[in-house]
């Protein structure tokens, strides 16, 4: 084949060209482009697009794995590139427009900032400080939002985990490019790193057979069945209560016959009388699916390679429908109740599950010192006929528990590796692989997180036992007998141990301690408390991380199922969020120097923080100086007006039809009257219910809200004397339902 000489040509000249004159050409081209293309018709023009698209659907057909990459990897930057493009401009029109909205609202508090009354007394009507926002807090904010607007996933090619804001350093995460990976001690370094494939911690991508099972068809296929207590919460998140055991699915051994009947699955569904129209919908059963399923893990997983499929039972499976009329059922209101409660707003303050043995502390001290003068392991339940399993030594029970996620039966806890895992890293580890499959099962992240804290919570024991009883004064018969004659020393040191366990009962009295001592160290002057809540269901931000596309729902259905599906990205994002907002805008903003906080679940799921923090330069509060000298009295009113608010700025205005919380930056062009959207839709007490706030009063037998709502209107902030005699703060009011706010 032989090339045209012009073309030849051409080539040399573009080679031999310099820079100005390969941007003179590009130009010129461009204009060409640009001139023949405003010429053409509207056909010509079709006709072009189909060639261009066609053309481009050819190139993508033959193209190999590199070239793929290579173009998704420019089509992105392409992407990023224009959407920081975009993103500096709306920024130019929002600066310009909040820097107009200040000057307006300067001239207008400049034109009259108070009011007189008949006797023309000056009355407070808005502690500006606390409800005014200045052109320094505008720039603070922004940056903020920037911040939030930046969040987005990285993903590392050796241990395949993609985890939001990763640091990559020369292609891998941080972790894996520092971490150094020797086998032994005195030997050369491995080039294994400790969660990549090659150390047996990639479980594989999920082939199309088993993508898309449900609860109730991967239990019909597993080979360990998990038990465990998993409910829905008010607002349609999961919990779970209680301890996780896994049994085989035969008494003497592993199952041999696949599927299960659904009349043999152990599971008990509880429901309330009334009809739940959506409950069935959890029960759905795809038999040939079931059947697709089976036949993959015959095929591909060791430990369904033996397996009989049993076509009787399959047969009985409905081709598409519902097996709940073949599962044990009951009607419990009560039951129901006495999981969810009748509060919508109880918080799960012990986010641990209930320690494994409910033995008296001298029962289980003993059992500690039995097994370590046998040297038995801390073997949980007893083996007989394999009921329960032995979590310790049964190899691969995780992956026949789960065969949806561990579909080649790679990946397991308990396998073999060059280097080890503790089960905590394991889990996390998991938790953050690559296709969010793990995190998103709505048994297995609840299976991680009691397996993990029983271990450690056995683990805790011996260790204290080795460590601290051990010696050469005391043995451990002398140990029991003291325990046999009634001494309880030994049963309050093991509960102060328990601090170590995470969410349990004795660690949160040590924070407690904690936060006590520290307050004592620094003291109280200054200490401000404040509480963050999570709008999980509507920050944009959140929402674009949990979509394959990264384009978010405008669907409250979907972002509901986002919530339900990617509970570990909600958490960490309110985390992310939090923190940055605290350290980038309140810090600076209140002049913390010190400060303590806490993150809880409401009983529906979100998260929300409390928080103490402490001001530098705060006013001494003393209440018998206060009521001797008006001074005083008014520098610590003026403080308290700086930092909590119960004015409303926009009493009249109407409750915006979109949420706040929906918007992205970029739509905020007026912070201030974003800040009147806020308060009017979230920071007034306006339903007032039974389930919440309406106590009845055992004095006079009326119900009243327990938060006191609603409130007198009041002129200015005053501290006054209470019928204890302990000063009492009444702020400012304007609005009878609004709440305390900054």
């Amino acid at each position: 084949m032989t090339t045209n000489p012009e073309t030849l040509r051409k080539r040399k000249y573009i080679s031999n060209e310099t820079t100005e004159q390969r941007e003179a050409r590009l130009e010129c081209e461009r204009e060409w482009k640009r001139q023949k293309r405003a010429e053409e018709t509207s056909e010509q023009r079709e006709a072009r697009l189909t060639r261009m698209r066609e053309r481009r659907r050819e190139k993508i057909s033959n193209e190999n794995i590199k070239e793929r990459e290579m173009r998704l990897n420019r089509e992105r930057e392409r992407k990023r590139e224009s959407r920081v493009r975009n993103k500096e401009n709306q920024n130019r029109q929002v600066l310009k427009q909040r820097h107009i909205n200040i000057q307006h609202n300067e001239a207008a508090q400049n034109r009259e900032i108070t009011q007189r009354d008949d006797d023309n007394s000056p009355i407070r009507v808005t502690p500006l400080s606390a409800t005014t926002i200045s052109e320094e807090e505008h720039h603070i904010l922004q940056n903020f939002c920037e911040k939030m607007d930046n969040i987005r996933y990285n993903s590392c090619p050796v241990c395949n985990e993609r985890i939001p804001l990763m640091n990559i350093v020369k292609g891998v995460c941080r972790r894996c490019y520092s971490e150094k990976s020797p086998i032994k001690k005195n030997t050369e370094k491995s080039p294994i790193k400790k969660f990549s494939a090659e150390n047996n911690m990639d479980p594989g991508d999920v082939p199309e057979e088993l993508k898309g099972l449900s609860e109730i068809e991967e239990m019909l296929i597993a080979q360990v069945f998990v038990v465990m207590s998993v409910y829905r919460l008010r607002g349609g998140q999961n919990g779970y209560r209680g301890n996780v055991i896994n049994f085989p699915q035969d008494i003497h051994e592993f199952t041999k016959q696949l599927p299960r009947h659904p009349s043999s699955l152990d599971v008990l569904v509880i429901r309330r009388s009334e009809n739940e129209s959506t409950a069935h919908k959890d029960f759905y059963v795809r038999r040939e699916k079931v059947a697709a399923a089976l036949l993959w893990l015959k095929a591909n997983n060791r430990y369904y390679k033996d397996i009989i499929i049993n076509d009787k039972i399959l047969r009985s499976l409905p081709e598409n429908g519902s097996i709940i009329d073949q599962l044990p059922q009951i009607q419990n209101d009560k039951a129901i109740e006495e999981i969810l409660g009748d509060d919508e707003e109880v918080i799960s303050r012990t986010f641990v599950p209930s320690m494994p043995s409910t033995n008296r502390e001298n029962v289980a001290i003993n059992d500690t010192l039995d097994r370590m003068q046998n040297n038995n392991p801390p073997l949980m339940w007893p083996e007989i006929d394999g009921i329960p399993i032995n979590e310790f030594q049964t190899p691969g029970y995780m992956a026949r528990a789960f065969p949806t996620l561990y579909p080649y039966s790679r990946g397991n806890l308990r396998s073999e590796r060059v280097r080890d895992v503790k089960p905590a890293e394991y889990f996390r580890h998991l938790m953050w692989y690559k296709d969010g499959r793990f995190a998103r099962h709505a048994r297995w992240r609840y299976f991680a997180l009691n397996s993990a804290m029983r271990w450690r919570a056995l683990q805790e024991g011996k260790i204290y036992v080795k460590q601290n009883l051990n010696d050469d004064q005391i043995d451990v018969a002398e140990i029991q007998e003291m325990i046999a004659n009634g001494d309880t020393h030994l049963a309050d040191r093991i509960m102060r141990y328990g601090e170590g366990l995470r969410g349990s009962r004795q660690f949160w009295m040590a924070r407690r301690y904690e936060l006590s001592d520290m307050i004592k160290q620094i003291g109280h002057q200054g200490l401000i408390f404040f509480t963050f809540s999570a709008a999980d269901f509507h920050w944009p931000e959140l929402h674009q991380l949990m979509l394959d596309d990264g384009e978010e729902s405008d669907s409250g259905k979907q972002r509901m199922q986002n919530i339900i599906d990617n509970p570990h990205i909600a958490a960490w994002f309110f985390n992310k969020r939090f923190e940055t907002f605290f350290h980038d805008v309140l810090v600076p903003r209140w002049n913390l120097v010190d400060w303590w906080y806490r993150y809880e679940w409401q009983h529906r799921g979100s998260v929300h923080v409390h928080r103490i923090g402490k001001k530098r330069d705060a006013p001494i509060i003393d209440w018998v100086q206060m009521k001797e000298n008006d001074n005083e009295m008014q520098n610590v009113i003026k403080y308290i007006d700086s930092i909590v608010t119960t004015i409303n700025p926009g009493i009249n205005a109407a409750i915006p039809e979109q949420h706040p919380c929906q918007k992205r930056s970029n739509e905020i062009v007026d912070d201030s009257q974003d800040y009147i959207e806020l308060i009017n839709k979230l920071q007034r007490h306006t339903r007032c219910s039974p389930s919440y706030c309406i106590r009845v009063d055992k004095r006079t037998g009326q119900q009243k809200c327990r938060f006191g709502y609603p409130k007198d209107h009041k002129d200015r902030t005053s501290i006054r004397e209470d019928n204890h005699g302990q000063p009492e703060l009444v702020t400012a009011r304007n609005d009878p339902y609004i709440n305390p706010h900054n």
